[in-house]
């Protein structure tokens, strides 16, 4: 199946001094990319991507990936749009033969992720940028000044619910 958003980049394409990219999704490819994230539009997306070799036929991917979107508030349901600027830092290694060690090959875990293996000898900055999209989108989108009330608590600032601690000693009471 091929990606919403494909732009690949072929490793062999990369310079020794690195290579830059700027990609962005058309009208029909931000649809898409909003339909897959169960959101109601995405207005612009792009990313600008420098490629750069990285230890025995990897490559380090930093950039930034910025969008315009709209999801629902979790309060009212109304559209709320933002804006989304995320930095990227990707690394990426060749594939290894059955059985190396990768630390053998001078790849050695980093420090937050293992790389990712480059397949079919690209890496595909499209779905890179709908990935880090994906991670950047609020979870509980809310329009400014919006706040979620419990209608069968009393809104008072003096009225603060119980720790649960609070509720079992009242239950073991009991």
């Amino acid at each position: 199946m091929r990606p919403e958003f494909s732009r690949p980049l072929a490793v062999e394409r990369i310079g020794s001094t690195g290579t830059e990219m700027t990609i962005d999704a058309d009208a029909e490819e931000c649809q898409a990319l909003a339909r897959r994230f169960a959101i109601p539009a995405i207005h612009a997306l792009s990313a600008t991507f420098v490629a750069t070799p990285w230890r025995r036929g990897g490559v380090v991917l930093r950039g930034e990936v910025s969008a315009e979107v709209e999801q629902l508030s979790v309060v009212s349901l109304e559209p709320v749009k933002s804006q989304i600027a995320e930095s990227v830092v990707r690394y990426f290694q060749a594939a290894m033969a059955p059985g190396h060690n990768p630390a053998v090959l001078g790849v050695e875990a980093l420090e937050d992720e293992e790389p990712e293996v480059i397949s079919g000898g690209a890496i595909d900055l499209g779905e890179i940028a709908a990935e880090e999209l994906a991670l950047a989108l609020d979870p509980y989108p809310r329009r400014p000044g919006e706040v979620f009330r419990d209608e069968t608590v009393p809104a008072s600032e003096d009225h603060r619910p119980d720790s649960p601690f609070a509720v079992l000693s009242r239950l073991k009471e009991q």
